[in-house]
C-alpha cells in the first residue's frame, strides 16, 4: 500500500479508501486528507480499531503490515503525525471511539508522553500501548505509571505478538472499565444513600467515607480519612466499636453475633447526635476491613420523645398529666428516707369553671387553664411537679416538704394566686379554686390513700364555701363517704320519682291576686330528713344528675298545674326554673312539645326561667333555642336580673317576656343605691315591654315601695313559703274565698 505525505491535518492519508490483501485480513486506512474515516467500534465482532500516533512513515507502513499478517481479525486503523493532529483529531471527532491507541515513544516536538497523558486524562476507556525504539526500563515503567497497559519494541514484535499484546490489551481495558463503571455505581450508590458509610483499616483508621458521614460528622472526607474512628464515638460506644474490631464478629461480612448499636457520634460542633452503628468486615488480599454503616435516629428520636411527652402531658397546658404524676408520686415514696423532707399533695379544683364555659365557650374554658396553670407553676419549685389532672383539676406535689405548715402555705399562695381577675371575652373573670392539701404522715399512707386524702380535703373545701384551702383530716373521710351516699341516694330518688316540688305564689302587686306560682325541688330524705336545696343542687351537679333532676320538675309541675287549672278554671301560670345546661340538651323542645300535649295546660300557661348566663357565650345557640320554646306559647322570663353578666346589647336579643329583680335588690329598697337599681331594671324592663317581679318580698313595706315604684309582680315569704301542692290547693282557694 502507498502512504502519501502528511496532509494539511497532520494525518497520513492512503492513495485509495482501503488495501485488501488477497486472501488476508484487510486494513483501511484514513481515506480524507482532512477528517479520517471513524468506524464504530463493535465489541462483539472481530474488527479492531485502532488509533496509531507516528511520526514515521517507514514505522506506520511497517506496523501496518504486520497488522495485516494477523490471521482471521480485522484492523481499522486510523492515524495521526504527532500530539496535535491526535488532540485537533478529537475536537473535530468528539464522539471519537477506538478499542486501542498505539503511540510512538519519539515524535517531533512532542514525545509519546504528552499524547499518553493526553488520552489518559481525556479518553480513560481507550487503552494505550507504547510503541519504543529501544528498551528503556525507566521509560517503560514511567509510561507504566503515567497508564499505559504496555509497550512494544519496533523491530522486535512480529503479527503473532502484537496480536497477543493488543487482544490482551483490549481485553484487560474492557475487564478494568466494566470494573470502574461498577466502581462508579457502587460509588454513586453509596454517596446518594441516607445513611452514613464509613470504611476502616483493620487499626479502626477512616478509609472513606459518604456524604451522609460527611454531615453526620460535620467534615469532609478529606478532613476524616486517616483519623481513628473512636475521635467521632462517645467513651461508651468507642469501647464497644474497638471490642467489635478486636474480636472476630463480622468477619468475613458477616454480622453474626454483632447487633446494631444505639448511641451517639460527635458531630464537628461537639453535638451528640443519636445513631445507630451497624459493623461488618471483609477480607481483601490477606487484609480485613471494617464498614459501620451509621443511621442517623434524629427524627426517630424526636418522635420517640414527641409520643413519649404526649403521653404524660397535657396537650392544652404542657403541665405533666394524671399519669406521670402517679408515676411521680410512686417514685417519690420509694425514696422517702434517702430525700430529706416529705412528699405532700395538694389538689385544686377551680370553683366557677363550667360557669365559664357554659357562659363564654370552650375557647374561653381553654385560654383560662392556660392562665391558671401559669399562675400554678410560679407558685412553686423547679423541683415540685405541677399538673392537670382532670378538666378543671389540678395537683402538684411537693418534693420535699418539711411540715403541714409548709404545705399548708402553698395550698394558700395557689388560692391566692387564683383571686387575680382574668379578662375572658373582654370581662374580668376571677378563677377562684378550692384546695385539698395531703401529705405522707405515717408508714401506713400510701400512694393511693395520698391521693384519696388530697381529694377529700378538696371536696371539704368546696363544701365548706369554696374559695379556700382545707388540711387533710381523718373525720374528712366520714364526710366524704357522705357525699357519694348522698349522690347514690339522689339517683336512686330521681330515678323512683320521689323528688317533691313545692310551689311559692307570685302575687300581683296591683290587686294582690295570685298570678301563678314558681316550681321549686326539695327532696326530703327518710334517712336524712329535709336536704337544703343548695346542698343536693351542687350534688346533682357534679354529679350530672341536673338535667334530670330539671325534666323531673317541669313534669311534675306542668301536670299539677293543669290539674290545678281545671279544678279552678283559672290559667295559672306556672314558673320552671331552666339550667344552662338543660338549653344543651338536644331534646329539650321535642320533650316540652310532647309535655305540653299530654298534660293538657292551658296554651300560653307554662313560663321557663333562665340566668343571665345564657347572654354570654353562646349566644345565638341560645337564642335558637328560646326561640323554639317560644313558638310552642312557652313564655320565657330573666332570673336574678343584675347578678350575673348582663350584657344589654344581648338583653334586646333574647325573645323575654318577664324580668325578676333579685332578692338582693329588694332587701336594699329603702336604701338609695338600692332604689336606684330597682328603678333601673324596673325602666329595662317597661323600654323591651317586659313585665316586672319582684322576689324575696318579706314584709309590707317592701310591697308598698315596690308596688309604688310600677313592678307589675312580687313573690316572698310576704304572700307565701313554698308549700305543697295540698298546701297550694288550700292557698289558692282562699286567695278565691277573700277575692269574693
Amino acid at each position: 500500500m502507498l502512504i502519501e505525505a502528511d496532509g494539511p491535518s497532520g494525518l497520513h492519508r492512503p492513495s485509495k479508501g482501503f488495501h485488501r490483501a488477497r486472501g488476508a485480513p484487510h486494513i483501511t486506512l484514513a481515506t480524507d486528507c482532512f477528517r479520517p474515516i471513524f468506524l464504530e467500534h463493535h465489541p462483539v465482532s472481530d474488527v479492531i480499531s485502532v488509533l496509531l500516533v507516528e511520526n514515521d512513515l517507514a514505522d506506520l507502513r511497517a506496523t501496518t503490515t504486520i497488522l495485516e499478517q494477523v490471521p482471521e481479525s480485522t484492523y481499522e486503523i486510523t492515524s495521526c503525525n504527532g500530539f496535535r493532529a491526535t488532540k485537533q483529531y478529537f475536537e473535530d471527532n468528539p464522539q471519537a471511539r477506538f478499542d486501542v491507541c498505539m503511540i510512538n515513544f519519539r515524535l517531533n516536538r512532542y514525545n509519546g508522553f504528552d499524547v499518553l497523558k493526553y488520552m489518559v486524562e481525556g479518553h480513560q476507556q481507550t487503552p494505550c500501548v507504547m510503541l519504543t525504539e529501544v528498551a528503556d526500563v525507566a521509560a517503560d515503567r514511567r509510561a507504566m505509571r503515567m497508564g499505559a497497559a504496555d509497550y512494544l519494541v519496533k523491530g522486535r514484535f512480529d503479527s503473532e505478538s502484537i496480536e497477543r499484546v493488543l487482544r490482551y490489551t483490549i481485553d484487560n481495558a474492557r475487564v478494568l472499565n466494566s470494573l470502574k463503571e461498577s466502581e462508579a455505581r457502587f460509588r454513586s450508590v453509596v454517596e446518594s444513600a441516607s445513611d452514613g458509610i464509613v470504611l476502616l483499616d483493620d487499626d479502626g483508621v477512616l478509609l472513606a467515607t459518604n456524604r451522609a458521614a460527611n454531615e453526620l460528622l460535620g467534615a469532609s472526607t478529606k478532613n476524616l480519612v486517616g483519623r481513628p474512628c473512636v475521635e467521632f464515638l462517645t467513651e461508651e460506644s468507642g469501647a464497644v466499636v474497638t471490642e467489635q474490631l478486636a474480636g472476630d464478629a463480622g468477619y468475613n461480612g458477616s454480622t453474626d453475633g454483632l447487633k446494631p448499636l444505639e448511641t451517639h457520634v460527635i458531630h464537628a460542633s461537639g453535638k451528640l447526635v443519636p445513631v445507630e452503628l451497624t459493623v461488618s468486615s471483609w477480607v481483601s488480599a490477606g487484609d480485613r476491613y471494617w464498614s459501620i454503616i451509621i443511621r442517623d435516629l434524629t427524627e426517630r428520636k424526636e418522635m420517640s420523645d414527641k409520643l413519649v411527652y404526649q403521653a404524660f402531658h397535657d396537650p392544652l397546658t404542657g403541665l405533666a398529666n394524671r399519669t406521670l404524676l402517679k408515676e411521680r408520686v410512686v417514685e417519690r415514696f420509694r425514696t422517702i428516707r434517702h430525700i430529706a423532707g416529705t412528699p405532700a399533695l395538694i389538689l385544686v379544683d377551680l370553683d366557677n369553671f363550667k360557669l365559664v364555659n357554659d357562659t363564654f365557650g370552650h375557647e374561653a374554658g381553654d385560654e383560662l387553664l392556660i392562665v391558671v396553670a401559669s399562675r400554678l407553676r410560679d407558685c412553686v419549685r423547679d423541683a415540685d411537679l405541677v399538673a392537670r389532672v382532670g378538666s378543671d383539676e389540678f395537683a402538684v406535689l411537693l418534693n420535699g416538704c418539711d411540715s403541714l405548715i409548709a404545705a399548708k402555705a402553698v395550698g394558700q399562695r395557689l388560692i391566692d394566686s387564683l383571686a387575680e381577675p382574668v379578662t375572658i371575652g373582654g370581662l374580668p373573670i376571677i378563677a377562684s379554686g378550692s384546695a385539698g392539701v395531703a401529705i405522707v404522715a405515717s408508714a401506713e399512707v400510701t400512694p393511693d390513700a395520698l391521693f384519696r386524702n388530697a381529694e377529700v380535703a378538696m371536696h371539704s373545701a368546696k363544701a365548706n364555701g369554696k374559695n379556700r384551702m382545707a388540711l387533710f383530716e381523718e373525720s374528712m373521710h366520714h364526710a366524704s363517704f357522705e357525699r357519694m351516699r348522698m349522690e347514690h341516694d339522689l339517683r336512686e330518688t330521681l330515678a323512683a320519682g320521689a323528688l317533691q316540688v313545692a310551689y311559692q305564689p307570685v302575687v300581683s302587686l296591683t290587686d294582690g291576686s295570685v298570678h301563678g306560682f314558681e316550681a321549686l325541688a326539695r327532696w326530703t330524705d327518710p334517712a336524712r330528713g329535709v336536704v337544703p336545696p343548695d346542698v343536693f343542687i351542687a350534688v346533682a351537679e357534679d354529679a350530672g344528675l341536673i338535667e334530670q333532676l330539671g325534666r323531673t320538675v317541669m313534669k311534675r309541675a306542668v301536670e299539677e298545674t293543669a290539674a290545678l287549672q281545671t279544678r279552678d278554671q283559672i290559667p295559672y301560670q306556672i314558673n320552671v326554673n331552666l339550667s344552662t345546661r338543660q338549653l344543651d340538651d338536644p331534646d329539650l323542645v321535642s320533650f316540652t312539645r310532647s309535655l305540653l300535649e299530654d298534660s293538657g295546660l292551658a296554651p300560653g300557661s307554662l313560663t321557663l326561667e333562665v340566668t343571665e348566663s345564657v347572654m354570654v357565650g353562646h349566644v345565638e345557640r341560645a337564642i335558637g333555642v328560646l326561640n323554639e320554646l317560644r313558638d310552642l306559647r312557652v313564655k320565657l322570663a330573666l332570673d336574678d336580673f343584675g347578678t350575673g353578666y348582663s350584657s344589654l346589647s344581648y338583653l334586646h336579643m333574647l325573645p323575654l317576656d318577664a324580668l325578676k329583680a333579685d332578692r338582693s335588690f329588694v332587701t336594699r329598697c329603702n336604701e338609695p343605691s338600692g332604689r336606684a337599681l330597682l328603678r333601673a331594671i324596673l325602666a329595662v324592663g317597661r323600654s323591651l315591654d317586659l313585665h316586672t317581679v319582684a322576689e324575696g318580698i318579706e314584709d309590707e313595706n317592701e310591697r308598698s315601695v315596690l308596688a309604688g315604684m310600677g313592678y307589675d309582680y312580687g313573690q316572698g315569704y310576704l304572700f307565701s313559703k313554698p308549700v305543697t301542692l295540698l298546701e297550694l290547693a288550700v292557698y289558692l282557694e282562699t286567695a278565691r274565698t277573700t277575692a269574693r
